[in-house]
C-alpha cells in the first residue's frame, strides 16, 4: 500500500525542526522505498545523510540519482544547474574515502559558513 508522501514529508520536516535527524531520515527512507524514482526525495535523503555524518550513504544516494539521470539522458540539465548555482552561492565538497567523486552539499554546511 502506498504511503501518503505529503504527510510523511511534513512529519520528517517536523522531526528535523525538533532536532531528530535520525527519525527524519527514517521517514525519507520510507518515501524512497515506496517511490524509488522520486529523485527529490533521494536528494533530500542524501542531504540528511550528509548532515548526519553518514557520508557513504549520502554518496550512495547521490550516485543513484546521477546514474538514473544519466540513463534517462538528463545529465546536461544538472550540469547547467550546477554551474549556475556554484557562481551564486558557496558550497562545500564532500569526498567519500572510497570514491574520488566530489559532491556539492549546501544544506550540510554550518549556517555561519554560508554567505
Amino acid at each position: 500500500m502506498p504511503i501518503d508522501r505529503a504527510a510523511t514529508v511534513r512529519n520528517a520536516e517536523k522531526l528535523i525542526r525538533q532536532g531528530k535527524l535520525d527519525a527524519a531520515i527514517t521517514e525519507y527512507v520510507r518515501i524512497v522505498e515506496d517511490q524509488p524514482q522520486d529523485w527529490a526525495a533521494k536528494n533530500t535523503l542524501g542531504d540528511m545523510y550528509a548532515r548526519a555524518g553518514q557520508i557513504d550513504k549520502a554518496v550512495q544516494q547521490f550516485g543513484e540519482i546521477a546514474n538514473n539521470l544519466s540513463d534517462e539522458g538528463a545529465m546536461a540539465r544538472p550540469a547547467r544547474s550546477t554551474r549556475k548555482s556554484s557562481s551564486s552561492s558557496r558550497t562545500t565538497s564532500i569526498r567519500s574515502p572510497r570514491s574520488p567523486t566530489s559532491l556539492a552539499c549546501r544544506s550540510c554546511m554550518p549556517t555561519r559558513a554560508r554567505t
